[in-house]
């Protein structure tokens, strides 16, 4: 990156830094409420640079404000009443920012209208971090000793993922791993009856499951075969 923008130990101002030079080349500031209760809670930038969005918080309520590259205030998004949000990004094509709430699930802004377009529940519990693969075809969201795999295409959430982990708040990619593996899309298959004898001129009808690497039941198409036709044949139904 040739620039970062940190925020400042007071939360009514960001500064845009360049990196070679070491030089603060912009501060931008923006109004606390009366009583100084005012939060950054998520900083985010779009991939071209174009925008960058605070979501923060204060006692009048909740939004996630806007600027430009230069730092000029655009205005602000506003989120449901008593949100509190914790971390932000983007999709690889800026078209979708996804901002996780401590409180209330995951809010999905257009970038485009600059409208919030729903907030997924995450019904087990909410998040405090969040991270997305290079895609943008997944949402990973962090809370203590676990963490929730979202799919953006359908907005649903696919997997909890447990583990010891001793209090997870923040997600980050390894380098040259900007997303956590592919789970495979058939993990394992398990054939019912296992095992059975069959005379002639009798059928059986056999049923799988499938599980993905996560260990969740998914469906897909088989195809049967027997590995001796000769003496016994099965359809494209298992039977």
């Amino acid at each position: 990156l040739h620039d970062a923008l940190p925020i400042s130990s007071l939360p009514d101002r960001f500064y845009r830094i360049d990196l070679p030079a070491g030089t603060v080349t912009k501060t931008a500031s923006f109004t606390r409420d009366s009583t100084n209760a005012f939060y950054i809670n998520a900083f985010t930038v779009k991939p071209d640079g174009s925008r960058i969005y605070l979501s923060r918080t204060d006692s009048n309520g909740s939004t996630v404000e806007m600027f430009d590259a230069s730092g000029t205030r655009l205005g602000a998004i506003p989120l449901p009443a008593d949100a509190l949000p914790r971390a932000g990004v983007i999709t690889p094509d800026g078209s979708r920012l996804y901002v996780v709430d401590q409180r209330l699930g995951t809010h999905v802004i257009d970038t485009a209208t600059n409208t919030r377009l729903l907030t997924m529940p995450q019904t087990t519990s909410r998040g405090l971090d969040i991270a997305m693969n290079k895609d943008g075809s997944k949402i990973y969201e962090s809370l203590l000793f676990e963490y929730f795999v979202n799919n953006t295409s359908t907005n649903s959430w696919e997997a909890t993922v447990t583990g010891s982990f001793d209090g997870v708040y923040q997600l980050a990619f390894t380098p040259g791993h900007e997303a956590p593996p592919d789970f495979p899309d058939v993990y394992s298959v398990t054939v019912s009856p296992s095992a059975t004898t069959i005379g002639p001129g009798q059928t059986q009808q056999f049923e799988t499951v499938l599980i993905d690497g996560l260990g969740q039941p998914i469906s897909d198409t088989l195809t049967w075969s027997s590995s001796d036709p000769g003496v016994c044949s099965v359809d494209e139904n298992g039977v």
